[in-house]
């Protein structure tokens, strides 16, 4: 059987034309929420240790300095902005200390609170930026907008990624204050500490790399493989790919940028994956997860609502410790490993941080010793701790895996 006559048995699952239909609303299925309560279980099962580990609560910002870290290897995987491109506009673009010499004309004539209203909830950001460019009037009442200083503060790089992917004329400024004030992945409840741009979902790293929902393909690909022309899709939500990244990937190298559509907003939440399908047809040899899921990413810290705290995500230097271990063993798999690895990598919230450390053994170990040593004016190397707890092997000659 050829790749062709394969690929006509998958059988599509749009059927008829997209017209002018509004995009499928991408959000967790039943089979999702199923998948979501197996990982719970899942979750359960893997707890390395049963004991609960007793604690003074004070020392709960403590534990966490000491006991875990930021995973960067995980955002410097999607559309990353450097803090060092916004030197020069910061400034203009987060505060505003000029005089206006000009008026709004007729909208001044509103009260100030519906002007706020129409920025947040019915100007999409493309066309509040525009609107913030009017004159200094319009920068001010942009700027007294408790939101946009929020966004301006804390999610910059996250803001200039979705004006860069030309995504901000889809949504509004409400509907990125929601994702912000969102600190649990839309699809499995942990941390999600990412946002897929064509639909401003929240979601973890896990499941932006797996879930079907967040399948993202060119507008190509859709055009070939669903009964759809460029004209269909001309009200479908679409993210330009950004340059200089660093998930630059061979197969999907491009001279010029890819417009990028969501595979739920054309078949439907319960028909995603067939785009996927197709790929691993053509090509079996093809990057899973593949790369255009990064190129349609960023990363967006959380921040509390009502009392402004802002979490990046956290991930338990004990797991990364415990899973270091069995790779360097020889020992072969065992029970202990495979818990390490499934926990490894995994973000948290600081709450949840704390629920886990209270069932980690070796961050309970690190912990300690980093009190101990703090009473006696010490520093706490990991590698030598590691070596003395039997964590890391030694090879029988002696020497240190490498």
């Amino acid at each position: 059987m050829d790749v062709l006559t394969r690929m006509r048995t998958i059988g599509c699952p749009l059927r008829g034309g997209f017209g002018k239909q509004k995009p499928f609303k991408i959000e967790p299925t039943d089979s999702t929420r199923e998948a979501r309560r197996l990982l719970a279980e899942r979750d359960e099962k893997i707890q390395i240790s049963n004991d609960l580990y007793e604690f003074d609560e004070e020392d709960a910002s403590d534990i966490i300095y000491l006991t875990s870290f930021r995973l960067m290897r995980n955002e410097t995987s999607v559309i990353n902005i450097h803090p060092r491109v916004h030197r020069y506009v910061s400034h203009s673009i987060c505060q505003t200390n000029y005089t206006p010499r000009t008026n709004l004309g007729y909208l001044d004539k509103l009260p100030l609170e519906l002007l706020h209203d129409i920025c947040i909830n019915y100007l999409d950001l493309r066309s509040l930026f525009r609107f913030r460019h009017t004159n200094r009037r319009a920068q001010i009442v942009v700027h007294n907008i408790r939101g946009y200083r929020t966004i301006t503060a804390h999610a910059l790089g996250s803001f200039c990624a979705i004006y860069r992917s030309q995504i901000a004329r889809w949504y509004t400024l409400r509907n990125l204050l929601d994702l912000l004030h969102q600190r649990d992945c839309t699809f499995c409840g942990r941390f999600g500490g990412y946002v897929f741009l064509i639909s401003f979902t929240r979601c973890c790293y896990l499941c932006m790399s797996q879930m079907p929902q967040l399948e993202a393909a060119t507008v190509g690909e859709i055009t070939m493989h669903y009964p759809l022309t460029e004209e269909d899709l001309e009200d479908v939500p679409k993210v330009r790919t950004v340059g200089g990244q660093g998930y630059s990937c061979p197969s999907v190298c491009s001279r010029w940028p890819l417009q990028l559509v969501a595979e739920g907003h054309i078949a439907g939440p319960e028909n995603c994956g067939f785009i996927d399908k197709i790929r691993l047809l053509l090509d079996p040899t093809i990057e899973r997860p593949h790369p255009l899921r990064f190129m349609s990413t960023t990363f967006l810290p959380y921040v509390d609502r009502d009392s402004g705290h802002v979490e990046y995500g956290v991930a338990c230097i004990g797991c990364s410790v415990g899973f270091e271990g069995i790779v360097r063993s020889d020992d072969g798999p065992s029970e202990l490993g495979d818990k390490y690895y499934h926990l490894e990598g995994i973000a948290y919230s600081e709450e949840g941080f704390i629920e886990h450390f209270r069932r980690c053994p070796i961050s309970q170990v690190i912990w300690e010793e980093c009190c101990r040593a703090c009473e006696l004016e010490q520093t706490v190397n990991l590698e030598e701790l590691a070596l003395e707890k039997g964590w890391y092997k030694v090879r029988r000659d002696g020497t240190r895996h490498k």
